[in-house]
């Protein structure tokens, strides 16, 4: 709105305005934090960070949330009204959460907050219910929107998928009858050339008597090249008619 770069008023408000070099100089930042202890001897093994717990901004309206910081996985906690913080705690842990939230939270502040909203994490529901017994828990609309949308998404992708498998189907087949087609066309066109070359073939060998021209001698030598003399198998009659009587 200003024209200042988001960069630079983060580096202001990091170095001059909040305190956080101050705090880190007293070693007072993060002082509060979840102690994990063993089980069997009930020694701290570990401490998780609660960068923020500000009992002065809960309020009757709040929000339940991870986010990432960095690298790390945060629970946070908004007040829904004034949009201040409230609870910031490096776990996502329902037993974690649960310490760090009644340690810093006491119950009569808890009591005051009637109205829930998160996420669908079964175990924030369950410490909305545990630890805020007046409020009413809610999943916000965000997350139900990005629900329908992936579901959405996922019939699309779905449908999708079938309707390009049916094309790619119905192409393969008509790809392989007009294979088959032209294969029996070719076989067709085959045997019919194979069936003419063995007719002309044969023409050839034994020439039909109406393929030779009459010849166009007289007398006994026409009548001796008159096939019909031949068929004849009575010899004295060919000779008659060769010489007449």
């Amino acid at each position: 709105m200003f024209g200042i770069k988001p960069r630079t008023l983060h580096f202001w408000y990091k170095h001059y305005f909040s305190g956080f070099p101050e705090k880190v100089a007293s070693k007072t930042w993060w002082e509060k934090t979840i102690k994990i202890a063993d089980k069997s001897t009930g020694e701290v093994i570990k401490e998780k960070q609660v960068p923020l717990a500000k009992q002065e901004n809960v309020g009757t309206h709040m929000t339940i949330d991870e986010k990432m910081i960095g690298k790390k996985m945060y629970t946070v906690m908004t007040n829904l009204k004034s949009t201040k913080l409230a609870f910031i705690a490096e776990s996502q842990n329902g037993e974690e959460l649960k310490q760090a939230i009644r340690e810093y939270f006491p119950e009569n502040k808890r009591q005051e907050v009637t109205s829930i909203s998160s996420d669908m994490s079964p175990t924030y529901k369950r410490i909305s219910k545990e630890l805020f017994p007046n409020a009413v828990v809610s999943i916000d609309k965000f997350h139900v929107i990005m629900h329908i949308l992936d579901a959405l998404q996922t019939v699309r992708k779905q449908v999708k998928a079938a309707v390009i498998l049916e094309q790619e189907q119905r192409e393969a087949a008509a790809a392989q009858k007009a294979k088959e087609e032209a294969k029996q066309k070719n076989k067709s066109a085959a045997n019919s050339k194979t069936e003419a070359v063995s007719n002309e073939s044969q023409m050839k060998e034994v020439p039909s008597k109406e393929s030779i021209e009459e010849p166009t001698a007289n007398g006994p030598l026409k009548a001796f090249l008159n096939w019909s003399i031949w068929r004849d198998p009575d010899i004295y009659s060919v000779k008659e008619k060769l010489f007449g009587s």
